[in-house]
């Protein structure tokens, strides 16, 4: 077994092209849903639920093919439980203000399908550029912060391509 399943991968690659699919051809998305946004939040929605069940279960079999007797939360250092909780918690007020400003027309590419959505300046999108992408990537750390030292072999490097999955996301919504 390499140091990260194929399968992985894929299921963490998958949203993002689906992201890609509907920011590149909205018109095609359109056509083929009659509620077009609502289908791209199902959509997004199964995926990353397939994605971190099949996150969760390689970190598992990988963990055991190691030897590795899981995550013992005891053996956690202090500075890894703050880094943790630091991130995931901003990770996470990010996320909940992007929902809370833009709603689910605004998260899910409504201005892409068709659908009229406010420009918005205020807060979380007066702090950092794509706030959304930026607290994804703030979770994808705490929780590497938790688990290092503890992880299986390719655990860090998946981490940092699916943070790095994030920043291209957000580059095409900014420049293409």
């Amino acid at each position: 077994m390499g140091a990260i399943d194929s399968s992985v991968i894929a299921a963490i690659t998958a949203p993002h092209l689906l992201y890609a699919f509907v920011w590149f051809l909205p018109a095609l998305w359109r056509q083929v849903f009659s509620k077009p946004v609502r289908a791209f939040q199902t959509s997004a929605t199964v995926l990353k639920v397939l994605q971190v069940v099949i996150l969760l279960r390689w970190y598992s079999v990988k963990s055991q093919h190691e030897g590795l007797k899981g995550l013992n939360l005891m053996k956690v250092p202090m500075g890894q439980w703050g880094a943790f909780f630091l991130c995931v918690f901003l990770g996470q007020v990010l996320n909940i203000a992007v929902y809370r400003v833009l709603g689910e027309k605004g998260v899910y590419y409504g201005s892409r399908l068709g659908k009229k959505v406010a420009w918005h300046k205020e807060f979380p999108f007066n702090l950092v550029s794509h706030p959304q992408y930026v607290g994804a990537v703030l979770t994808i750390t705490g929780f590497s912060a938790l688990v290092y030292g503890q992880a299986p072999q390719g655990a860090m490097t998946l981490a940092g391509y699916w943070a790095s999955l994030y920043a291209v996301t957000a580059l095409q919504e900014q420049f293409l």
